[in-house]
């Protein structure tokens, strides 16, 4: 590298005389060689620097480095250690700006510092890197900002190796608070003072000379028009200038109008021009002007007041300025369009419209303000504490705390909440890892009733509400039965629309006296089946107390003797009927003796009429094959024989038709009976149930003023129009069946008429006939059986009770 001092030799110049190929040779190499000594610009800093000059400096340099490799020069400036911090933080507030200076850290390997900040937060989480400021620089600008808003600012330094210094601040960031109205006041200072200040403003709001001037003076008082002319140029620069001055004078009252142009070129090589036009009346001076230096420009009205009119016969004044009451105003007349914004201490509007509107402090409504939101719209307040939501087919209003609600209605975890929906406020808790609703506000009403009677709750509701009742004054208990326990039962049994709405209802109050009858345990003691003349053995009754209604009785039955196999009895179906008042009331079937533990049989029997009720059981058991014994102790064999019958008569077997036209009345009936398949059974067999399924089909027409009907005899509820099969027991069998028809029709007036017709007809009829007769008597099997034990638990009365109870209605 050449330096200041070291020897180096001055290259002549290219000889004029050689030939052109030569002369672009010596004139390249001449280049070169003065570039590598520093002397192409006779400058120090153009000079070439070679690896040997840097080793010099104290840098390392690689033998491996070639002419075409990548060098990085800093990896001799990298350390492993992080940077110190910047230091010395300030941040000065400026016109929708925040100026940061700093103080950079001495290290040698310092790359950059960067610089994050936050709106409205002081964690650094929610800050962005908004810069990269390279040393030495150590300041930077942050602009185009929101005034109304809060900012924090943290910066830190990085070295070559990537590594970074701690924060500075190290906690909370430097805060600069929100500034609306300084940047407000500073603006309009500073436009303000660079119109006053400047030349413009004191060329044009100046006296007029030729007004204030002496008699002396040319072109005074005494003179009305003078034009000056100037043209000069000495050591300072060059000037050019027109003046006309027009005058005017009464007495002591004098009105001059100048008009100048001047043209200015400075030694510096500067450059202006200037031109106004100013009017002096007594002193008072108005005007306007503009100026140009070359680099800023300038226009100055000295007016009270300024206007922009439309040309034309019916002018227009868009824009004006101009005092009002006293006050500086501007006035627009039409549609003012801004890119940027617009800062103001007050706005006076009917309507203002936008995609975002912010308060730092609050928004007012006068009287008989409005706040509207459309369908959709949201209103979001505080920390995520208040979320009013109109979108959807329900308006819904959340309230939770800190940082638990975000705009679209989602609620972090661990945060409690209250919703305000559909009428109703719902509290909601963090339980058990989610957000469960523990308590909730409905809409309620209250009042009272008289007990059995209908009654209409106050006001509407969405659907029918829960209703619960309580004593007003009521019989809670009857002295005739004082050995037993009573209870008092409210409750609502019916809920229905009130006629004529749609969304008011009435219900029916309820509130009973339940007088308890006890429970019994039924030692029946029924032990060897005793055969009686109706094949059944009893127990003896049970009188139950008073105020009986219901009985749910249990019983426990099992085979007497056992079997050759250990821990076993014979089997038996056992068939156990319960009386109540000697009225058979229930039955059942039960199979028993597999094992040694008894069979649980449970009978509930309800709707007696409340009294004194007698209750006994009555029990019949088979022999271990299945069969039930008869009353003469014998047993039967069983077998099933079947018939079939069809019938190819295309008549039909019943019908009836009638007519009532033009007025009056019709009826007709018809029936058939018909034989039905009736299998021999042989000597000594009993004709004992028949299944027969039939195959009919039926046909019934009516008008709407008249019916008609077809169906056998022996059942009912058959399809009109549609083949149908249909099982039924009869018990004993039968020979024959009747079918049957009927028709009527009426007429009450000449032009109404009514006719009906009905038939039906049997297509096939299939039977299942069971068939019996007895066995030997040498045939009996053991038919002993044992009631373990038997219990009684009855259900007592349950009257209305006498009096009135209070009512509470709640729902949405």
């Amino acid at each position: 590298m050449a330096t200041k001092g070291k020897k180096s030799t001055n290259l002549p110049a290219v000889p004029a005389g050689v030939d052109k190929q030569t002369r672009d040779f010596l004139t390249a190499l001449k280049e070169t060689v003065e570039t590598m000594q520093g002397k192409r610009r006779n400058s120090f800093m153009d000079s070439v620097v070679t690896f040997r000059d840097l080793q010099s400096m104290g840098l390392k340099v690689s033998n491996k480095v070639g002419t075409e490799a990548d060098y990085d020069f800093t990896r001799f400036l990298r350390s492993d250690n992080p940077p110190n911090p910047p230091r010395n933080l300030v941040v000065e507030q400026q016109i929708f700006a925040n100026k940061l200076t700093w103080e950079n850290p001495s290290d040698k390997d310092l790359s950059h510092i960067e610089v994050w900040c936050s709106v409205g937060s002081d964690s650094l989480s929610d800050s962005e890197r908004i810069a990269v400021v390279t040393k030495p620089v150590a300041e930077y600008t942050h602009s185009g900002l929101n005034t109304r808003t809060s900012h924090y600012y943290w910066i830190r330094s990085f070295n070559w190796a990537g590594k970074y210094s701690v924060w500075a601040p190290k906690q909370g960031g430097y805060l600069v608070e929100a500034s609306l109205d300084t940047a407000r006041e500073e603006s309009l200072h500073v436009l303000q003072n660079s119109i006053t200040e400047g030349q413009l403003y004191g060329d044009l709001n100046s006296r007029i000379d030729l007004v204030d001037g002496p008699e002396s003076l040319p072109g005074s008082v005494n003179a009305r028009v003078k034009t000056e002319e100037t043209a000069r140029t000495d050591a300072d620069g060059a000037l050019a200038a027109q003046v006309q001055i027009v005058q005017a004078n009464v007495d002591d009252n004098t009105a001059a109008i100048q008009t100048e142009a001047t043209a200015r070129a400075d030694a510096d090589g500067a450059l202006a021009a200037e031109y106004y036009i100013k009017t002096d009346v007594n002193g008072y001076i108005a005007g306007f002007g503009v100026a140009n230096d070359g680099a800023t420009s300038e226009a100055v009205f000295l007016v009270d007041k300024f206007a922009v009119i439309t040309p034309g016969q019916t002018p227009k004044v868009p824009f004006v300025i101009a005092p009002l009451d006293g006050v500086p105003t501007v006035g627009i007349d039409g549609n003012m369009i801004v890119d940027g914004s617009i800062s103001a201490r007050t706005l006076d509007a009917e309507i203002i419209t936008g995609a975002f509107l912010a308060a730092s402090a609050q928004i007012q409504l006068g009287l008989n303000g409005l706040l509207r939101m459309q369908e959709g719209a949201k209103l979001f307040a505080g920390a995520g504490n208040l979320l009013l939501d109109t979108s959807g087919n329900k308006t819904r209003l959340m309230i939770g705390q800190d940082g638990a609600l975000d705009v679209d209605g989602n609620v972090a975890a661990e945060m409690d909440y209250m919703v305000l929906f559909g009428g109703d406020i719902q509290f909601y808790r963090w339980l058990d890892n989610d957000h469960r609703m523990y308590k909730a506000l409905k809409r309620w009403e209250t009042g009272w009733a008289n007990n059995g009677e209908w009654v209409e709750i106050p006001g509407y509701w969405l659907a029918p509400p829960k209703i619960q009742l309580s004593p007003r004054n009521l019989t809670c208990y009857d002295h005739a039965s004082p050995t037993v326990n009573q209870a008092l039962n409210t409750n609502v049994t019916e809920i229905d629309l009130i006629e004529g709405y749609n969304n008011r209802y009435k219900f029916k109050a309820n509130a009973r006296l339940v007088i308890a009858a006890g429970s019994s345990d039924f030692n029946v003691g029924l032990s060897d089946l005793v055969t009686t003349d109706d094949d059944f053995a009893r127990t003896s009754a049970y009188t139950t107390p008073n105020y009986c209604t219901a009985a749910s009785i249990k019983c426990y039955v099992r085979s007497k003797k056992p079997t050759e196999i250990i821990n076993t009895y014979h089997k038996r179906n056992v068939l156990i009927e319960i009386y109540v008042d000697n009225e058979k009331k229930s039955e059942q079937l039960v199979e028993i003796g597999e094992t040694l533990g008894p069979k649980e049989v449970i009978t509930f029997i309800s709707g007696l009429n409340s009294g004194i009720h007698k209750i006994y059981l009555k029990a019949t058991a088979s022999d271990s094959e299945g069969t039930f014994v008869t009353a003469d102790g014998l047993k039967y064999d069983e077998r099933t024989i079947s018939g079939y019958t069809e019938y190819t008569d295309p008549e039909a077997h019943a019908s009836a038709s009638a007519n009532s036209y033009p007025s009056g009345s019709d009826s007709d009936s018809d029936y058939d009976r018909f034989p039905v398949p009736y299998p021999s059974a042989g000597d000594g067999w009993e004709r004992v149930k028949a299944f027969y399924t039939f195959t009919y089909s039926k046909r019934t027409t009516a008008t709407d003023l008249a019916s008609a009907s077809a169906g056998f005899s022996l059942r009912g509820g058959l399809s009109d129009g549609q083949n149908i099969v249909d099982t039924v027991e009869i018990t004993p069998p039968v020979s024959s069946a009747k079918v049957s028809a009927s028709a009527s029709a009426s007429a009450h007036k000449p032009e109404e008429y009514g006719s009906a017709y009905a038939s039906i007809q049997v297509h096939s009829i299939s039977v299942s006939m069971t068939v019996r007769k007895p066995k030997a008597s040498n045939d009996m099997a053991e038919t002993e059986i044992i009631f373990d034990s038997a219990t009684l638990t009855l259900t007592g009365a349950n009257p209305l009770a006498e009096g009135t109870v209070n009512y509470i209605a709640i729902g949405e």
